[in-house]
């Protein structure tokens, strides 16, 4: 027990001053977690049995603590506030972290020492976000002649370090610095002053960060009336008047036509007799049916 207690001291020491020389002894892993998942930070397969296993964390304020170890011929150990969540696996004695949260946050340096006394080193930096929850576009328009001038306003609920970038229907991006499309308060409101009619009016706006991105689209049209959509039924007015008129005044020839027709549908039929016979009266067609 004496001697795997000053070899513990030993590694803590050497940890330590490895630290403030600057030297990790092992490559750099960078993981994102995602807020009250599990996360998992790769560890060392050694050829051998090793002596021990170590895993140190780091928080963000310095402070450094023993997280999970694993003596030979003695079960996996975790400490603190480790206890419940860290597992450490001792098939590839990588660390997991069930529900992650922002205190997790830190420098992982896990410890490998063979029974040759040989030691690995990694070095793992763990960062935690919550997920970006779907944004939501709100609209500011007013018109002019000739133009539509909007605010679009981007925001979502929940999300940390949150990154907002525009794009249009066609896919172009709108960036920071373009003065037609000037971006204020770290991207979430973009300004536009459209000539109207317009080819682009659908405009999209993305949230991300490094564990989840979303998107949202919002069609103009509705906000800014194009000209064109004026213009077009102007002329189909144009268009039908005349018509119309036309069609009507055709109708009103049918019908007087008709009119006319049915007054001269009377015919009179006359009987020629010679000078000096009996005059006779002349008979209609209607009166000799018989």
């Amino acid at each position: 027990a004496t001697y795997s207690t000053i070899l513990c001291w030993l590694l803590l020491l050497w940890v330590t001053l490895r630290d403030a020389l600057g030297q990790s002894g092992g490559n750099g892993h960078l993981v994102n977690g995602i807020l009250g998942e599990l996360v998992k930070l790769p560890g060392i397969v050694p050829e051998a049995e090793p002596k021990s296993v170590t895993w140190y964390f780091t928080n963000r304020v310095g402070e450094k603590t023993v997280a999970c170890d694993k003596l030979i011929n003695n079960p996996v150990a975790c400490y603190f506030g480790a206890r419940d969540r860290f597992t450490l696996n001792t098939s590839d004695y990588s660390l997991e972290i069930q529900s992650v949260g922002k205190g997790d946050w830190g420098r992982y340096d896990l410890t490998v020492i063979s029974t040759t006394g040989n030691v690995s080193n990694q070095v793992v930096e763990l960062h935690v976000y919550e997920r970006v929850s779907q944004p939501t576009i709100q609209v500011n328009s007013t018109n002019s002649t000739g133009l539509c001038n909007v605010t679009l306003s981007c925001s979502v609920e929940r999300g940390s370090e949150v990154i907002y970038t525009w794009g249009t229907g066609g896919g172009e991006v709108v960036r920071d610095g373009n003065p037609s499309h000037p971006v204020t308060h770290r991207g979430r409101r973009l300004h536009l002053s459209l000539d109207l009619p317009t080819i682009n009016t659908v405009y999209n706006c993305t949230v991300r960060n490094p564990v989840s991105e979303e998107t949202e689209s919002i069609d103009l049209a509705t906000h800014c009336p194009m000209k064109g959509e004026k213009n077009t039924r102007i002329h189909l007015a144009l268009i039908l008047v005349p018509v119309f008129l036309f069609v009507a005044a055709l109708m009103i020839c049918y019908m007087k036509h008709r009119r006319a027709d049915k007054g001269s549908l009377q015919d009179t039929y006359v009987n020629w007799t010679p000078a000096g016979s009996r005059h006779q009266e002349p008979v209609s067609l209607q009166s000799t049916t018989k």
